[in-house]
């Protein structure tokens, strides 16, 4: 015999859709509110769509694309389709750049032989070393490395000691890092033990500069020389001198691998091409001394004491833009594909455009010389001798 129940859903289903709605809406207003939560309860999950595969690529990458690196983590989780999504590299890639942690981590293994004719040996390649996820281990290493800093698991390593006098510039890759000082010598440690790897002492004056790039150390010299060694020989390869011009102090070089940009005591920018040793350019214009230089792909920004700034075409060897504005000497500049940002002795910080070299912005506030200055997609910081660092919109 059909039971009551069996009798109504047996109804129910020979209605019309129209007559079921209205019978359904009747019935609700009949409920007690506890009905209707357990009612809200049973049928959430019914109602649950998953969108991800009905809607393109393009727009599930954009509502991706406001999420945190932890609630992406948690997205992937959901099924084979959102961990596919969540884990698209364009997204993790935004979010490292967001975060300037792009590159994190680039140089941590040690460096390879340079001119070694023996073929290196290559790991197997799997998920989580593939190219792909790169972004993704890069998010997982600088924010587990943040997270030690704010909670304060690290270690602080004793102090290196090695120089005689004033060490005037360091630079680091990886566990590599450069030293050099106003006792002559160049000095190359591993972070990880304290160590001294190799002391150079081939230079005659101060050294002012040292840049590190693949399995090359680079070292400018206050008596004009640019040295090349081996950091995994600790041989000297060579050096960077042009004989058919004047010996000048090395003050800034930038260095990216093959070519070098060095900013000299003369008030010029030379180019060089280091496995040969060749000085591909000479570029003057400044009439007074250089007070910085910065490097951006195939660009170099020097800053002046005459009151300019310039911007360089490395690969021509000629000046693309003289930016006139500032109306005391130009400390310091920051440079990306789009814009150069500038710090002067007139208090002010100027945003130039990078592509017609004009002057888009000058951001007022500091009350003393700007010395230093840094960017990124959203905001402008600026460091002045009155003591107080500025974040100002770009």
């Amino acid at each position: 015999m059909e039971t009551d129940e069996e009798m109504i859903i047996g109804r129910f289903t020979k209605m019309e859709r129209a007559e079921q709605d209205e019978l359904l809406r009747k019935l609700l207003l009949k409920c007690k509110p506890r009905q209707l939560q357990m009612l809200y309860g049973d049928t959430r999950q019914l109602l649950a769509v998953d969108f991800v595969p009905f809607i393109p690529r393009e727009i599930v990458d954009r509502i991706f694309s406001y999420l945190t690196p932890q609630e992406l983590s948690r997205a992937s989780c959901c099924s084979g389709q959102w961990r596919e999504r969540a884990n698209s590299s364009s997204l993790w890639k935004a979010l490292c750049r967001r975060r300037s942690w792009l590159h994190f981590g680039e140089g941590s293994c040690q460096p390879q032989e340079l001119f070694s004719s023996t073929p290196v040996t290559l790991a197997p390649m799997t998920v989580l070393t593939s190219p792909t996820f790169t972004p993704i281990i890069n998010t997982c290493k600088a924010n587990h490395l943040q997270k030690n800093w704010a909670t304060g698991r690290y270690v602080v390593m004793p102090p290196m000691r090695g120089h005689k006098d004033r060490i005037s510039c360091v630079d680091c890759a990886g566990n590599i890092v450069a030293s050099g000082s106003d006792d002559h010598l160049v000095v190359l440690w591993d972070v990880s033990t304290g160590d001294k790897l190799h002391v150079f002492s081939h230079h005659n004056d101060a050294v002012t500069c040292v840049k590190i790039k693949n399995n090359l150390l680079l070292s400018g010299c206050a008596d004009g020389v640019i040295r090349i060694y081996n950091i995994s020989t600790g041989k000297c390869l060579g050096q960077l001198l042009d004989e058919h011009q004047a010996k000048s102090g090395v003050r800034f070089l930038c260095f990216d691998g093959t070519k070098a940009i060095s900013g000299h005591d003369d008030k010029t920018v030379r180019i060089w091409a280091v496995l040969t040793g060749r000085c591909l350019y000479v570029m003057t214009g400044h009439t007074d001394d250089i007070a910085s230089m910065v490097c951006f792909g195939k660009y170099a920004v020097t800053t002046s004491w005459d009151e300019t700034v310039k911007v360089w075409d490395t690969e021509s060897g000629v000046c693309a833009h003289t930016l006139i504005g500032h109306t005391e000497v130009v400390h310091c500049a920051h440079a990306n594909d789009q814009y150069v940002v500038t710090g002067g002795g007139d208090n002010v910080v100027k945003v130039w455009l990078m592509g017609n070299g004009l002057c888009s912005q000058t951001l007022v506030g500091h009350t003393d010389d700007v010395y230093c200055v840094g960017f990124n997609a959203e905001i402008i910081a600026s460091g002045s001798a009155d003591s107080s660092v500025r974040d100002m919109e770009l």
